[in-house]
This record gives structure tokens, sequence and C-alpha cells, in this order.
């Protein structure tokens, strides 16, 4: 595998071409709907920049090669998916972060949200910083022009510690959004079936500890959807793989880094990190990445960024070994 995934559309990968070239009557038939609902996906996360304008790409660049990295994590495995796993893998790549992009109504009132207050509480906790800048902004002894610089940096913390909550919560808020918003849309039915459901739980998996995917918290090895048996497990462990493993500087191109006002050490940090990468390989029985970094800083994210992985792997390798 080459360190560029040339993919433009879901129709292209893999995944969803195991799906268009079954022979189950049920695949034809859901297969045109992955694609409508795919592209839905992606439209609405090019709204993530208003809330997150820092952070690496989640555009469909990303959407389409978590995709297609599911392949690469499956290898030989993608053969064993039946009908409802393979569509499940393929709009999970594209609704996993759906929570990032919250509603408008929502932001209107987020102030009055339980959630939001008790977050922003203890995020003010931690960033002192905040408290010390409104003080000062609302000194006697301080100058308009110095005033104005003060109320840009708390229009810059405020936007911070949004993103900060989307990021803390958009497992839930993708799982919710999903539930909410495809409950009774038949493009995802099956058998008669709906998958909002499991395609939320699915959805939510990726933010949650990896030991917590069992069947006491409802991700059960044996989803029955009509006549198909879902391990929903085994397709949460390869979520979470492929969406760690899009780790390369396609996601932070250059044009993009040159006209981002970063405020952040840690979004430089993980822009930087991303572009150090020179070449990966990625199969089911190899991972390998060419990182080439530019600053000591640079280079010890991007090898936390490794041992993350490694964490990863160990646990969703238990996962699939406590199977039945």
């Amino acid at each position: 595998m080459t360190r560029v995934i040339q993919i433009s559309k879901v129709e292209e990968t893999r995944l969803w071409r195991a799906l268009s070239d079954s022979s189950d009557g049920d695949a034809k038939a859901i297969a045109p709907n992955v694609v409508l609902l795919c592209e839905e996906a992606a439209d609405r996360m090019k709204a993530m920049y208003i809330y997150a304008p820092q952070y690496t790409l989640h555009d469909d660049r990303h959407l389409l090669r978590v995709t297609e990295l599911m392949a690469c994590v499956l290898g030989s495995e993608l053969k064993r998916l039946n009908t409802v796993e393979l569509a499940l893998l393929v709009l999970s790549a594209f609704f996993h972060d759906q929570g990032m992009v919250p509603l408008e109504t929502e932001i209107a009132s987020i102030d009055q949200n339980e959630s939001f207050r008790l977050f922003k509480d203890n995020w003010l906790i931690e960033h002192p910083n905040y408290g010390e800048t409104a003080s000062q902004m609302v000194s006697a002894h301080v100058n308009e022009g110095r005033r104005k610089a003060l109320a840009s940096r708390l229009a810059e913390l405020d936007s911070a510690m949004l993103t900060d909550y989307l990021r803390s919560t958009h497992g839930r808020r993708s799982d919710e959004f999903i539930r909410s918003s495809y409950y009774s849309d038949r493009r995802l039915e099956v058998q008669g079936s709906n998958l909002s459901s499991i395609l939320g739980k699915l959805c939510l998996s990726h933010t949650l500890q990896t030991e917590d995917l069992t069947p006491a918290n409802g991700f059960r090895y044996d989803e029955q959807v009509g006549r198909f048996t879902v391990n929903l497990p085994f397709l949460a462990a390869v979520l979470r793989l492929a969406d760690i493993l899009d780790f390369d500087r396609d996601r932070t191109p250059e044009v993009l880094l040159k006209n981002i006002h970063f405020t952040s050490d840690v979004s430089i940090r993980e822009w930087e990190k991303h572009r150090s990468v020179e070449g990966w390989a990625i199969s089911d029985t190899r991972i390998r990445f060419t990182i080439n970094c530019s600053h000591p800083a640079y280079e010890s994210a991007a090898r936390m960024y490794m041992d993350w992985i490694d964490t990863e792997l160990t646990a969703c390798h238990a996962l699939c070994q406590n199977q039945p």
C-alpha cells in the first residue's frame, strides 16, 4: 500500500465494491442507498471547520480513507463479512464523527445545557488563563487597544472550549444524531429492520474504552438483523483502528497549514506530526510508518501517537481473542 490513497468517491472503496458485487439481493438493494447516505454525511461534515478550525481534516477525504483503511485492516477477513456488516462499516466511516457538528438550535441554547455547564466549570478550572484574561479586560487600567486584544483572546478561548466539548462528547452525540435523524429512513432498512440504532451504537464505540465493548454494554457478538448475524464488537475494533491509522500529511495539506491562524500549541503539534509522515504500509499483518520530523517536539508527538496505535492494537487483539 502506497502512502496516498487515490479514492475520490465511496463507490471506489473495496468495502463498497464488495457490497455492490455481492449476489445477495439485500446487498444489491442497500448498496445505492449507502452511497446516498455517505454523500449526505460527507456534506454535513463540511461544517465541522466552523466549530473546530484548528483540527486536522475531517472532510470527505478522511471519511474515504477510513473506509479504505478498514479493508487494509480486515485483509482476507473482508470476504467473511455479510451484507449488513459491510454496510455498517462503510456507513460508520462516514457517520462516526457527526457529533462534531452541532445543530444550530443546540448552539443557540448551549448555555442552558446541563452537560455543557458542567464541562465548562471543569474546563475553566483547567484553564485559569481564561479567568485572568477576563479580569484584565474589565480592569480600569487597561487601554482600549489592549482591551480589544484581550477580547479577541477570550473569543479564541471560548471557541477552544466549545471544540473541546464537542470532541469529548462527539461519540454520544453521533449516536443520538443518527438515531433521531434516520430512525424511520427506509434507505437504512434491511429485511424490514432499520439500522440506525446499531449504526449509532457502532459510531459511539470508537470513543469508548475497548474493554467496554461487551455484550453487557449492548455490544453483542450475535446481533440479529433479519437473517443476518452482526458481530458488533468486531466491527467496532475495525472502525477504531481504521480511524486512528489515518495518519499522514494528506490530512494536513500545505495550503491549509499556511492559512490557519493557530492559537494552540497542541493544534500545531497535531498538524505537524501528521505532516512528518513520508510513507506508510498497512495490511492485516503489518503496520509501518516512515516519519521525518523537523523539530523534537513533533517527533515526540509522533512517537506518542505510535504508542497510542500500539495500545489500540493490543486492546483490539484482546477483544477479538475473547470472542466466542
